[in-house]
């Protein structure tokens, strides 16, 4: 079995190397104190749809979590400043979509990872889509700060992966990058680590189940139809300064209850992909 690297060139901006709008990627953030629907110290995704729910069953796709299990279908890394503008919180000044291929870049820049993927329960099976139940539901990760250590010690981890393994394509370089990442299940916990203004919570990252060869192009062949979606969520690049642009402004994420894809031609549009590209539950459920 091979798979073809010259088939899936759209998805080498997205593995080793901001939110436009929120779109199908659901954002998992860990809670820093204690509030009334959310644990201190544990795992959350709120449905964007269901943010005024009472009903947290409806409201939370993670909720009160310790462990996070998810295919990997994304890893994109970005350079980012924040700069506090005057508001309560500090805005993007500078965004690269594409930094490992920037010349130049401000002080104060920093890159992050984010990786984003299929949700699955503690039984390796999908967890559905609340506002479109037809597929998987789709999280994603910010790996900023302190955050971005952990990030890179995983890719690591998933290279020395790579070398192990029998390959599944035709290149050496896209096998590690590529399409490793894709051939486990990533399980998400928390750990502590020092800093210098005290400890911070990061994520822990580990593979820990292998899925079967035979499902793992078919994961691929999924990823590539999301590709669009994922750069409407993520590349700030056209409305942030940017690399040869002048600086701008951007909350991120973006406060948006009611989020669409830009104009109105491009929010048709998204409509569309949202509705005819997805992760269908008999196709995600490996046989695991």
């Amino acid at each position: 079995m091979a798979i073809d690297a010259k088939n899936y060139g759209k998805l080498a901006g997205y593995s080793s190397g901001g939110a436009k709008e929120a779109g199908p990627f659901t954002k998992i953030f860990i809670s820093g104190e204690q509030r009334d629907d959310q644990d201190i110290r544990k795992m959350h995704a709120i449905v964007q749809s269901k943010w005024d729910s009472k009903d947290l069953s409806e409201k939370f796709i993670v909720h009160n979590a310790s462990k996070v299990n998810f295919i990997i279908m994304f890893i994109k890394k970005i350079r980012v400043k924040k700069e506090q503008l005057g508001k309560d919180y500090p805005e993007i000044t500078y965004y690269s979509y594409d930094p490992d291929n920037e010349s130049t870049f401000p002080e104060g820049a920093k890159c992050e990872f984010i990786f984003a993927g299929a949700l699955l329960d503690e039984n390796y099976k999908p967890i559905l889509d609340r506002d479109d139940p037809t597929r998987t539901a789709l999280v994603w990760f910010q790996n900023a700060g302190m955050r971005v250590g952990p990030a890179v010690e995983y890719l690591g981890e998933l290279g020395k992966k790579s070398s192990e393994l029998q390959p599944l394509s035709n290149d050496k370089d896209f096998e590690r990058n590529i399409v490793t990442p894709r051939r486990w299940i990533t399980q998400v916990t928390i750990e502590s680590r020092k800093s210098n203004y005290g400890n911070k919570d990061v994520y822990k990252y580990e593979a820990i189940k292998q899925l079967p060869d035979k499902n793992v192009e078919a994961i691929m062949d999924r990823c590539m139809k999301w590709v669009d979606p994922f750069d409407l969520q993520f590349d700030l690049s056209k409305s942030v300064g940017g690399p040869q642009k002048s600086s701008g402004g951007s909350s991120y994420p973006p406060d948006n209850d009611n989020p669409t894809f830009g104009s109105e031609a491009e929010a048709e549009t998204g409509a569309e992909v949202a509705s005819t590209i997805d992760i269908p539950a008999e196709d995600i459920d490996l046989g695991i």
